[in-house]
């Protein structure tokens, strides 16, 4: 499971925290993503986050896949996270129909 936040959120949210601390009690495993920029660390790469960016979010899908091969995938997003999850999906719909 990959938990999203929202728009000015991060992973130290009260309810980002929840979210994880509940799944973890139903036995998922969780990972709280953080978009660049939210995590209060300095963004050390030549590129700024912008809403539209979707390469960070596939490699974390791409290493929980490969970590947890025999396990289901979910994404839960709040807001923000929302739209990243749609988008992505969006463009890797568009991948597969060229």
């Amino acid at each position: 499971m990959i938990v999203l936040h929202g728009l000015e959120g991060n992973a130290e949210r009260a309810y980002m925290r929840g979210m994880c601390q509940a799944l973890n009690h139903r036995d998922w495993d969780v990972v709280c993503y953080n978009f660049q920029g939210c995590s209060g660390e300095s963004n050390l790469l030549a590129r700024a986050y912008h809403s539209g960016e979707t390469d960070d979010l596939e490699t974390v899908i791409q290493h929980v896949t490969h970590q947890r091969p025999d396990h289901d995938l979910a994404l839960i997003d709040f807001s923000l996270g929302g739209n990243i999850v749609r988008f992505l999906f969006f463009l890797t719909f568009l991948d597969q129909a060229s």
